[in-house]
C-alpha cells in the first residue's frame, strides 16, 4: 500500500489534488479491486495519518466504508476523534464505521446533511425516533442484542464527536446470545494432538499464557530470547502497551514447558528450512509465529490464526463446520478462557494475578509489579498448568496424590521461601524439581509423625 510519502512524492508534480491508487493491504496482499482517492493538496501532518489510519484499517475489509468516511466530513472527524484520542485500534474504526454506515444506509440520507440540520434545529428527536425504528428492524432480523448496541453506540459516538448529545429514553439489551466457553482438557489435548507443529506452539501459548491472538501475532523472538537461550522454564513474556488490546497498559505473563518444547522445535525446523521454506536467519525482530505461506518472513494474521483453530476443532470433533452457525461455543479465542479457567480453580494464586496476567485493567496493577518477575513466575510454577495431564512416573508424584487427598498444600511454602527470598531464581527446571521432592519429602513425614503421634495423645 502506498504511504503517506508517496503522495507527498506525487504532490511535487501536481498542483491542487492528487489521486492516490491502493492496490495492496497493508501486509502486502493484492487488493480485489484497487481503490482511487482524491486526497486535498493542503492536508496537515495530522490529517494525513488519519487517512492512511482509515486507509490501512479499511482497504482489506469494505472498502465501500473508506469512500464513505472520505465523503463525509462528520465521519472523518469519528475516525479523527479514534485515532487521536481513542486506541487508534484498526478493529476499533471498522466497528464504529460500519455501524454508522449501516444506519445511515437504512435511514438512507448523508450523516454531513442529518448532522448539519441538527445542529440547526437543536434537536435529535427524529433521529432517536429513527433509532428506535432501525432497532426494531435489526431485532426483526434476528441479530444479537450486544450486535445491535455496538450499531447504535457508533451513531451516538458519530454525533458526540460532531458536538450532539443524543440521549436515548430506553435501554438497549447487551445480552449475550451466542457465549462461548473454554475448551476442557481432554479436549484441548485432542486438538494438540491433531496439530502441526506450528499450530501446536499457538495453542500451547494461548493455553498457557492467556495471550489475546491479536497480540500474539505480534510477539517477536525478543519477547522470549532471554529465558530461552538461558534454558529458564516457565518463559517469561513482557507485553508492551502497543500491542495489548486497547494499549491502556503493559503487563507480563509467562509460557510453560509444554509451550517451550514445541516453540524450540519449531524455531529450529525455521532455521533448519523446510521443501516449501528457505533456512531462516532467527533474531530479535523475527516474528514468533510466521506465515508459512509467504516466501518472506512475515507474521501470521489473526485471521489465519482463527481459521487453523477451526479447523483443528473441526478435525477433533468438537465443532461441525458443515451447519451454519452464527457462533461456535468452541472458538479460538476460547483457549485463552481454558488459561483463566484452569488457574482460577488454584486456590494459590489470587484473581487479580491471573488478570494480571491476561492483560485486564486492574486498581493493584503497580502494587503486582513491585512484587518483581521471580514473584510472578513462582506464582505460575506452583498452579502447575498444564495441557496434557502429567503421567505418574515414580514415587514422588503417588505422594504428591496422598498429600492433596489430605489437604495437604506444599506449594505454599514454595510462596512463601520466594517472598522471603524474592531475589533468588527457582525456576530453572533442574532446581524447581529438587525443591519439589525435597518439599514432598518433608511434608509426607511431617503428615506420618502427626498421624503415628494422634492415637498416644488420645490415649493420655
Amino acid at each position: 500500500m502506498q504511504t503517506i510519502e508517496d503522495i507527498e512524492k506525487k504532490k511535487q508534480t501536481v498542483d491542487i489534488q492528487d489521486l492516490v491508487i491502493i492496490k495492496k493491504s497493508p501486509r502486502g496482499r493484492k487488493l480485489k479491486q484497487s481503490i482511487a482517492l482524491r486526497i486535498p493538496k493542503d492536508l496537515s501532518s495530522g490529517d494525513k495519518a488519519v487517512c492512511k489510519y482509515v486507509c490501512d484499517s479499511l482497504c482489506w475489509k469494505k472498502q465501500e466504508l473508506i469512500y464513505f468516511t472520505f465523503k463525509n466530513k462528520t465521519v472523518f472527524k469519528l475516525a479523527t476523534h479514534l485515532f487521536r484520542h481513542a486506541t487508534a485500534s484498526p478493529n476499533t474504526l471498522y466497528q464504529y464505521i460500519y455501524g454508522v454506515h449501516r444506519f445511515f444506509k437504512w435511514f438512507k440520507q448523508e450523516p454531513d446533511l442529518i448532522i448539519q440540520q441538527c445542529l440547526k434545529t437543536r434537536t435529535v428527536d427524529n433521529i432517536i425516533e429513527e433509532l428506535d425504528k432501525f432497532i426494531g428492524d435489526l431485532k426483526a432480523q434476528g441479530l444479537a442484542d450486544n450486535t445491535i448496541s455496538n450499531y447504535v453506540k457508533s451513531v451516538r459516538m458519530l454525533f458526540k464527536v460532531n458536538g450532539i448529545t443524543v440521549t436515548l429514553p430506553f435501554k438497549i439489551s447487551r445480552r449475550t446470545r451466542y457465549s462461548d466457553r473454554a475448551p476442557t482438557q481432554k479436549e484441548l489435548e485432542k486438538t494438540i494432538d491433531l496439530a502441526e507443529l506450528r499450530e501446536k506452539v499457538i495453542i500451547s501459548i494461548m493455553a498457557l499464557s492467556g495471550l489475546r491472538i491479536g497480540t500474539l501475532v505480534h510477539l517477536k523472538y525478543k519477547h522470549v530470547k532471554k529465558d530461552l537461550e538461558n534454558g529458564i522454564v516457565p518463559i517469561h513474556i513482557h507485553i508492551e502497551r502497543d500491542i495489548t488490546k486497547g494499549k491502556y497498559q503493559d503487563y507480563d505473563t509467562f509460557i510453560g514447558l509444554e509451550a517451550v518444547e514445541y516453540l524450540r522445535a519449531y524455531l529450529d525446523s525455521r532455521r533448519q528450512g523446510t521443501e516449501h521454506l528457505q533456512p531462516e536467519k532467527i533474531h530479535d525482530e523475527s516474528p514468533l509465529i510466521r506465515n508459512k505461506n509467504s516466501p518472506k518472513v512475515k507474521p501470521i494474521t489473526e485471521s489465519g490464526v482463527h481459521r487453523l483453530i477451526h479447523k483443528l476443532y473441526a478435525q477433533a470433533g468438537l465443532i461441525d463446520l458443515s451447519k451454519k452457525k452464527r457462533r461456535y461455543q468452541l472458538r479460538a479465542h476460547s483457549i485463552r478462557k481454558f488459561f483463566r479457567t484452569q488457574l482460577g480453580s488454584q486456590s494459590t494464586i489470587p484473581t487479580d494475578y491471573i488478570e494480571y496476567m491476561m492483560g485486564h485493567r486492574i486498581s493493584v496493577y503497580n502494587d503486582i509489579r513491585m512484587k518483581g518477575i521471580e514473584f510472578l513466575r513462582t506464582k505460575y510454577v506452583t498452579a502447575e498448568l498444564t495441557i496434557k495431564k502429567k503421567i505418574k512416573t515414580d514415587i514422588y508424584d503417588v505422594l504428591d496424590d496422598i498429600l492433596k487427598s489430605k489437604g495437604i498444600d506444599y506449594n505454599k511454602d514454595m510462596l512463601r521461601k520466594a517472598i522471603v527470598k524474592p531475589h533468588k531464581t527457582i525456576c530453572e527446571p533442574i532446581d524447581l524439581e529438587e525443591q519439589r521432592k525435597s518439599l514432598i519429602r518433608d511434608k509426607f513425614m511431617e503428615m506420618i509423625r502427626e498421624e503415628l503421634l494422634q492415637p498416644s495423645l488420645k490415649e493420655r
